[in-house]
């Protein structure tokens, strides 16, 4: 991974930690948020912990994640649609890694 493209998961990453989880609402696009969140953490986390590439089954998966942020986005308050859009800035550097 370029070393500029680290710094942009990194930097994005500590955004995301220090902006917290909005209070889940009853409602399934916080499920779907939630999902995303947990996939998209996964991944980021383990390629800035331990220094790995972007596995090529990965971009399939943040492609999904990507569609359902989108799908539950509408339905989402305004403290659920900042974490999706973190999110999405998330999986798209982690997706531009490996291009």
């Amino acid at each position: 991974m370029k070393e500029s493209t680290r710094a942009d998961l990194q930097r994005l990453w500590d955004e995301h930690l220090a902006a917290g989880r909005p209070v889940p609402q009853d409602d399934d696009s916080y499920a779907e948020l939630v999902l995303s969140d947990t996939t998209i953490a996964g991944v980021a986390s383990g390629m800035l912990s331990r220094g790995q590439v972007l596995h090529p089954s990965h971009r399939p998966v943040l492609r999904r994640c990507l569609d359902s942020l989108d799908d539950c986005y509408p339905r989402l308050d305004s403290d659920g649609q900042a974490c999706a859009t973190r999110l999405r800035r998330l999986a798209d550097v982690l997706l531009q890694s490996h291009s």
